[in-house]
């Protein structure tokens, strides 16, 4: 056979690539980058499109989860199931293929031993056919010999030939480690996808090192709802919060019910503390407020956000669930959002500029009304004391006293009591840039 020159042919593998997973595709496809560069053959190139959401259905692992989302499903055999999107970005790789003239290019190496035949490198099909040639015979150099292994080549039309592998610098143009890497290059390549591409399984659950945990968007938007019906709207830094204030952010108290609702297998809740976070009213307020997100922000929206934190909340909208450490986020951007068209569904707070001084400095007064707001212990100079605060009956103006002693009249049991009838000595008026305050001293229950 005479000498003959190499050519090349362009090859084309497509996947579906999670963005979180494309730095590790990016690695995977360098390090082959690096394999070519020293064999000789042209880089692989990647092109990547726009990110998609696909309509998929899951596991629904939840018992409750019909309650309020209406894509779950029962299936035969009990399975529950519920439509979510994933998002992924289309990905086409593009190579070349070692061939020589006429069309030859290399399947594969194939192994012989005493009683079978192996393809150890490359891809061949219908092994069982080469048991009928002679492997030790090369078409290259037409000698016979005992060959351990052998390269099978193959042209466009389907013809097979076997190459001794001493033959393969001379036949091909290339070393035989740099034939191998070429016959293997397309299995690099689909190994690549494979440990990157979208894995449902994995995606939502399994054993996998790459598990990720995923939350439900509808419950935790019902949960924010619940939280903001009662209390007032906060985000702050947790080191803030665990120092200054004796109050947690919405988004740590959507966290701590989340748990409580679903791992917490001591849980106190009650099946009446369920249906009324569940209820029928916070269900619509949740689905309301997701509904006028979504419409904020549509999903078409996805492929002009440039803004990073606008961007992850248009794909939580739109794909139906939470990654586990962008629950925080979610709350934050949602929670604002709700605390903000909830406004009009919570009393009226009390404004600070309307407080004004009861009493005089050093008066005595007996069976007053006090209404209590909220607790906090303070380290002094001389030990810890409990800070109490609130406001004078139903008014605007505020009191703040302390204890050091007995303060049980004050709970019912962990829970601080609403309102209170109470005896105290007016010990000064201040204003620290909150309103007028009356500082109380001596506080007791009015006898």
């Amino acid at each position: 056979m005479p000498k003959t020159k190499k050519t090349v042919e362009k090859q084309t593998h497509e996947a579906k690539i999670p963005p979180y997973r494309m730095e590790e595709f990016d690695k995977l496809i360098e390090k082959l980058n690096r394999k070519c560069k020293r064999y000789g053959l042209a880089p692989i190139t990647v092109e990547k499109g726009k990110v998609e959401l696909e309509l998929i259905e899951v596991p629904c692992n939840n018992p409750y989860e019909e309650i309020w989302n209406d894509t779950v499903r029962i299936r035969s055999g009990g399975v529950r199931t519920k439509q979510v999107k994933y998002e992924y970005v289309p990905v086409t790789v593009i190579f070349e293929e070692l061939r020589i003239k006429g069309g030859w290019r290399v399947l594969g190496t194939v192994e012989r031993t005493d009683t079978e035949y192996n393809v150890i490198n490359g891809k061949v099909e219908d092994i069982g056919d080469y048991k009928k040639y002679d492997l030790s015979h090369c078409d290259h150099c037409n000698t016979r010999r005992y060959r351990r292994s052998v390269f099978i080549i193959e042209n466009d039309k389907g013809k097979r030939q076997v190459v001794g592998r001493q033959c393969v610098k001379d036949y091909l143009g290339v070393s035989v480690a740099a034939a191998v890497f070429s016959c293997d290059l397309w299995k690099d390549i689909a190994k690549a996808f494979e440990d990157c591409e979208f894995d449902e399984g994995e995606f939502f659950g399994g054993n996998g090192p790459r598990q990720v945990k995923h939350h439900d968007l509808i419950e935790l938007a019902i949960l924010t709802v619940h939280i903001l019906k009662e209390n007032r709207w906060g985000f702050r830094g947790k080191k803030y919060w665990d120092e200054y204030c004796n109050w947690i952010p919405t988004s740590m108290e959507v966290r701590n019910l989340y748990a409580e609702l679903n791992y917490n297998t001591r849980s106190k809740l009650t099946q009446e503390d369920k249906d009324e976070i569940f209820s029928t009213d916070n269900q619509k307020l949740a689905k309301k407020f997701l509904k006028e997100a979504q419409k904020e922000y549509p999903e078409k929206s996805l492929e002009t956000l440039d803004n990073s934190f606008e961007y992850d909340f248009a794909l939580i909208l739109h794909c139906g669930y939470v990654m586990e450490r962008k629950m925080g986020f979610f709350t934050g951007m949602f929670g604002w959002r709700v605390a903000k068209a909830m406004e009009h569904l919570k009393e009226k707070k009390h404004n600070p500029k309307d407080s004004e001084y009861v009493g005089e400095v050093g008066e005595k007064m007996k069976n007053v009304e006090l209404t209590l707001k909220k607790t906090q212990t303070i380290d002094g100079y001389y030990g810890t004391s409990l800070m109490v605060v609130g406001y004078f009956g139903d008014t605007p103006n505020q009191f703040v006293t302390f204890f050091s002693g007995r303060d049980d009249f004050l709970f019912d049991g962990d829970m601080l009591k609403e309102k209170i009838n109470a005896s105290f000595t007016v010990k000064k008026h201040q204003d620290r840039g909150y309103g007028k305050q009356t500082m109380l001293t001596r506080l007791r229950l009015a006898k």
